[in-house]
This record gives structure tokens, sequence and C-alpha cells, in this order.
């Protein structure tokens, strides 16, 4: 009769942990799958704090343990690292290792729409420029 308490204590445990863990999880609106494919990028017009004038084309792929992977289809000296998709935004790094003169990082913040054909958001480079962006699914 003494052990009842403890394993009612452990059962109401391990259950209490398995709703936190389902309520965690399904704060995700979208999988990594949702975004994988090609995207285009597209710097805001209007700003003075970008001299940027062309299109970046970004694959977007998971590889096989759901992990994203990115690379620039028209510019293979930009290495991607950090590279986090929360179902709702996506965050990454990207490294111009074009040769230690012009290396620079730019940090993406990107919000999917609902259509999930759109991010939009932000990105910072390394002299602490902000420029707003969107890249479109193609």
């Amino acid at each position: 009769m003494k052990k009842l308490p403890l394993l009612l204590f452990i059962v109401l445990l391990i259950a209490a942990c398995n709703v936190q863990k389902r309520t965690h999880s399904s704060k995700h609106s979208f999988s990594n799958e949702v975004i994988a494919g090609i995207w285009t990028e597209h710097w805001e017009a209007d700003s003075s704090e970008t001299d940027v004038t062309y299109v970046d084309t970004i694959r977007i792929v998971t590889d096989k343990r759901g992990e994203l992977n990115l690379n620039c289809i028209n510019n293979s000296n930009y290495k991607y690292s950090n590279i986090n998709f929360d179902g709702e935004e996506l965050r990454f790094t990207m490294e111009n290792t074009s040769g230690t003169e012009d290396r620079f990082f730019v940090y993406y913040t990107l919000r999917l729409d609902k259509g999930k054909t759109l991010m939009q958001g932000e990105i910072v480079n390394s002299l602490d420029s902000r420029v707003l962006i969107k890249m479109i699914k193609l």
C-alpha cells in the first residue's frame, strides 16, 4: 500500500511530460519539407542600405534526417550555416567565401506566409546594415 502513492506520482509525472512534449511540437505550423524548393531572393528596391541589384536563386532541400540545406544556384561562393526553421520562421547565416577581402556574413530572418510561397523579413549583414527582403518560391 505504501508503494501506491509513489506509483501514482510516477504515472502522473510521465503523463505530464508527454502532454508537454505534444504541446511543444504542435506550435510549429509547417514542417521543413514545406519550404523545400527553389526560391528567388528580392531585396528592397528603395533601400539606401544596399547596392544589391541582382536576384539570387536559392535551393532549399531536406536531407535524409529531415534537416535543411541551402545552396545558391547562381553563386557557389555562398556558404549557408545555422539553418533553423521553427515552422513559421526561417533563420540562417550566409557567408560570402569569395576571398579574404570580400568575405562577409549576412544574417537572415524570414517569416513564411500562410500560402507557403512567400517569405518576408530582414537581413543584417556584418557591417550592421539592415534591409527588408522577400523570397518567392518558384
